[in-house]
Parts: C-alpha cells; sequence; structure tokens
C-alpha cells in the first residue's frame, strides 16, 4: 500500500512530504528504505516533492536513510530548479549546503536552464546570490537558446522597475566582468523597451479616456437639446387639440 498512488499521482511517500509529516515519513522509511526511491507516474521523485513545499526536514530525513535519493524527474528539473521555481530559500541553501545535492548547482533540465537561469527569471536576488556564492557555480553556461543565465534578465521585463530586478542586474554584472558591455546594452534594452510599453499603455489609456469623455459630451448634448424642447407640462391628447402644449 505505500506505493500505491493516489488518483493525484502522489503515493503515501509523496503525501507524506508534501504535508510535512516527518515523523510518518522515517516510520515508513525505517520500515522499507526502498520506499526512498518511489518516484510517481509523472516521475517525480521525493526530494522535488519537498522542495516544492520548502520542507527542509523532510528532505533531511529521506537523505539520512537514502542518501543517493532521486533528485529530479524525466524532464532533468532537480530538486533544485524545483525550489529556486517555488522561491523557497532555505531550501535552496540547504541544497547549496548539502554533501548530497550539492552538484546540483550546474546540472541543467531538458531546456538547457540550470538553476541560476530560473533565479534570474524570478528576479530574486536573495537566491541569485545564494547561487552566485557557490564555489563551483558555472555563470557561463548556455541554455538550449544559448543564452546565459543574465539574459534571462530580458524575460523579466514585469520587475524591470523593481529594486529586485536593479539588484539582480548588478549580481549578474559582478559575477560576469568580461562581458559588462553586453549586460550593459542588455540593461538598455530591457529599460527602453519597458519605457515604450508604458508610453504605449499611457496612450491607450489616455484615447479610452477622451473617447469616454466625448461620449458622456455627447449623451449631455442630447439629455439638453431633448429637453431644451420638451414643454414642461407636456402635449395635450385632447380632441380637438392634439399636440398642442399644456401651458399650465
Amino acid at each position: 500500500m505505500a506505493r500505491e498512488e493516489h488518483k493525484n499521482k502522489s503515493t503515501p511517500m509523496h503525501l507524506a512530504g508534501l504535508w510535512d509529516k516527518i515523523d510518518v515519513l522515517r516510520v515508513l522509511l525505517e520500515h522499507d528504505r526502498s520506499l526512498g526511491y518511489i518516484v510517481n507516474v509523472d516521475g517525480v521523485p521525493l526530494l522535488n516533492n519537498a522542495a516544492y513545499r520548502g520542507h527542509v526536514g523532510v528532505a533531511r530525513e529521506l537523505l539520512k536513510h537514502c542518501p543517493d535519493a532521486p533528485y529530479c524527474d524525466t524532464t532533468r528539473w532537480t530538486c533544485l530548479h524545483q525550489a529556486v521555481s517555488s522561491e523557497q530559500t532555505e531550501f535552496v541553501e540547504f541544497v547549496l549546503g548539502s554533501p548530497q545535492l550539492r552538484n546540483l548547482v550546474n546540472i541543467r533540465d531538458s531546456k538547457g536552464d540550470t538553476a541560476l537561469h530560473i533565479a534570474v527569471r524570478k528576479c530574486n536576488p536573495k537566491m541569485v546570490a545564494a547561487l552566485l556564492l557557490h564555489q563551483d557555480i558555472d555563470v557561463t553556461m548556455y541554455n538550449n537558446n544559448c543564452y546565459a543565465a543574465y539574459w534571462e534578465l530580458t524575460r523579466a521585463t514585469d520587475h524591470a522597475k523593481t529594486l529586485n530586478w536593479n539588484e539582480v542586474f548588478m549580481l549578474m554584472l559582478k559575477a560576469h566582468p568580461q562581458d559588462a558591455t553586453s549586460i550593459y546594452n542588455l540593461h538598455k534594452e530591457t529599460k527602453d523597451k519597458v519605457t515604450n510599453l508604458s508610453r504605449k499603455d499611457i496612450k491607450s489609456l489616455t484615447q479610452t479616456y477622451t473617447g469616454n469623455t466625448s461620449l458622456v459630451a455627447i449623451l449631455m448634448a442630447t439629455i439638453t437639446f431633448a429637453a431644451a424642447f420638451t414643454l414642461p407640462g407636456g402635449y395635450s391628447t385632447d380632441a380637438g387639440s392634439e399636440g398642442l402644449p399644456i401651458m399650465a
């Protein structure tokens, strides 16, 4: 039963990890250590589940019983990728300091992205800084589109006006001094793009406001025009005086 999947594709082990039930996990692993190597039908291992929720205690307990527990799914999406994507900073720091997992720092997923690519895209300076402090980090790694991690800043335009974006930009500039010119050009390109988008939004809002104002003005003029031709007493419907104004 410990290996059977629920309708949501989770085994009891996966659920224990998701719900941070360390005691349950420990009992199951002490009963059968091989349960620590379970992956669900989608190939998701227990460490990825723990990373999704940021459950460091679950990961520690699992690695205590299974030091070589699987750490990535079928797309090479590791528990470090997952922790960064879910912005679980504590779990990221745990992985980077773990003897069993610290070598995940440069692993690329099926799209060629490292954890650093994702952290930059998320515009999370704390996670970017933690990854850059790792002694084995390779900031020059390219993804399948031949982009180094710093190029992900161009995809983070939603954050381009924030302090986080600028902080990540400075971190990546410091990590890539040899590419300073390219990074500065990227900065200008992104800022120009955001400025142009803002101008378009302002123009659209102005046109909408102007259109709405014109419509209101037309309606007011129509009502005023109609009122000017409507007598207070209305018009008579009596036989012989139909259509004549009622003066009182």
